[in-house]
């Protein structure tokens, strides 16, 4: 794992709101700041003989998001408009996200990541003129994920072991579907003119649904073991 040469540009350090089944989203638009906020837990001690300990004990992380607009299309707001507006609690407001350090290579077209659990705390809503402002505040729960994020197909994958190539190969009776969106481990493929897609998995089993335009949704599982995949799909067209 390398750091790419010269001083980073903050974009570089990307954080992007991952639910389950839906392409990561990346956070940031219109906000000056994004950071992770340490407020560690310190503490210091003397002894009679003047001796002085000084140890830090835990973390309490969290990340402010502000500005932040109710936009139509954008998984993250709608997910903030959805707090309010059913006054959500405890679980219901624990979400996943994804830190992409983009300038930390970890092989070909990935970086350093991890996928973290954070509770969302809505710190206000409603706001001025400029449109309606549902601020909040992450505050980062649980251990940290260690992976690598594909920038290009917006996918996370774990440490674990070896990846292997998964193949998805997209078909309606002879002809290619081109252009079907697959869902797979938190990502979004498109398959091109030939009606492929691939992607790199860690082994493991994984569930994926398959959507094309004029055509009836499709959904099938995968095993990745210890060798590339070819997994054939056929669609049918919607009735």
């Amino acid at each position: 794992m390398a750091i790419a040469s010269g001083k980073q540009k903050r974009k570089s350090f990307a954080l992007f709101y991952a639910p389950a089944g839906k392409t990561p989203e990346i956070i940031g638009k219109g906000i000056e700041s994004v950071a992770i906020e340490q407020s560690p837990t310190v503490e210091s001690t003397a002894d009679v003989l003047g001796n002085v300990e000084t140890e830090l004990s835990s973390y309490e992380k969290t990340t402010e998001l502000d500005p932040i607009y109710v936009t139509g299309g954008n998984l993250f707001s709608e997910k903030l408009d959805e707090i309010e507006e059913k006054e959500l609690i405890l679980e219901d407001v624990v979400q996943p996200f994804i830190w992409a350090k983009l300038y930390k290579t970890a092989g070909a077209g990935k970086y350093v990541a991890w996928k973290q659990d954070a509770v969302i705390e809505l710190t206000s809503f409603g706001g001025d003129t400029k449109g309606v402002a549902c601020p909040c505040t992450l505050h980062w729960i649980g251990e940290r994920t260690f992976g690598t994020f594909d920038p290009a197909t917006k996918t996370f994958a774990p440490d674990g072991g070896a990846q292997q190539l998964v193949t998805f190969l997209v078909k309606s009776g002879s002809n290619a579907v081109s252009g079907a969106k697959i869902t797979v481990n938190d990502g979004v493929l498109t398959t091109n003119g030939n009606g492929v897609a691939e992607v790199e998995l860690p082994t493991g089993s994984y569930a994926y649904t398959v959507m094309a335009d004029g055509m009836t949704a499709a959904n099938g599982n995968i095993t990745v073991a210890s060798a590339a995949l070819l997994q054939e799909i056929t669609m049918t067209a919607a009735g």
